[in-house]
């Protein structure tokens, strides 16, 4: 499957302004249960690419630290992902008898954080002043580890059945909502700050 997202992060206004959130994009793969004759169990894996940029400040060595209102620096955030969703699909007529279906879907995903890519340009001269791969973002209440949370989704899709090969081709439009925020500190704590996170997903899938 191939999801197209629209994340919605929201920045603290006293440190950063104008959050913007980039298209994310995801791989996945979903297994289902046959558990009755409409209503599935589903698990999987996704693989995640999501980023977003706001204007703020940096702290480093030769560099001043002013709190001006000026938020004279930009912020780029990369962040890959490792999810594993666990759910329900529930199909509101019969895969079996009908061409097409709608069902309705959710469950609760385990979020792993793999890897961040941060740059920081200096707005004034577009000049980058921080560019590393070195990890700038974990989760702000992780369990066990800063880098595990979960996240609960929710939706609904409808499906194109081929019935005499039991495949299948489906449109899905999925919310998540992150039970953690993520927490951003830049380069060496330069920056605190904790950044609400959540997606709403358009996904083009093929049921095989």
């Amino acid at each position: 499957m191939l999801l197209l997202f629209r994340r919605f992060f929201i920045n603290d206004p006293h440190l950063t302004i104008h959050t913007k959130a980039g298209l994310g994009f995801s791989v996945s793969y979903k297994a289902e249960l046959i558990s009755e004759k409409k209503l599935n169990y589903t698990f999987g894996v996704d693989l995640v690419h999501q980023e977003f940029t706001f204007n703020g400040y940096y702290a480093a060595p030769g560099y001043t630290y002013v709190f001006n209102k000026t938020f004279p620096y930009t912020h780029n955030v990369q962040l890959q992902e490792l999810q594993i969703p666990i759910g329900f699909k529930e199909s509101l007529a019969s895969e079996n008898s009908y061409d097409y279906t709608p069902y309705i879907t959710g469950g609760m995903a385990i979020r792993f954080l793999l890897q961040t890519y941060t740059v920081i340009t200096n707005d004034s001269t577009n000049i980058a002043v921080f560019d590393s791969k070195k990890t700038s973002v974990n989760f702000a209440s992780g369990i066990p580890t800063p880098y595990i949370n979960s996240c609960l989704y929710g939706g609904f899709g409808f499906q194109r059945n081929y019935r005499h090969t039991n495949r299948a081709l489906f449109f899905e439009i999925t919310f998540k909502y992150g039970f953690s925020q993520l927490h951003y500190y830049g380069y060496n704590n330069s920056n605190n700050l904790n950044i609400t996170n959540n997606s709403l997903a358009f996904t083009f899938g093929v049921k095989i």
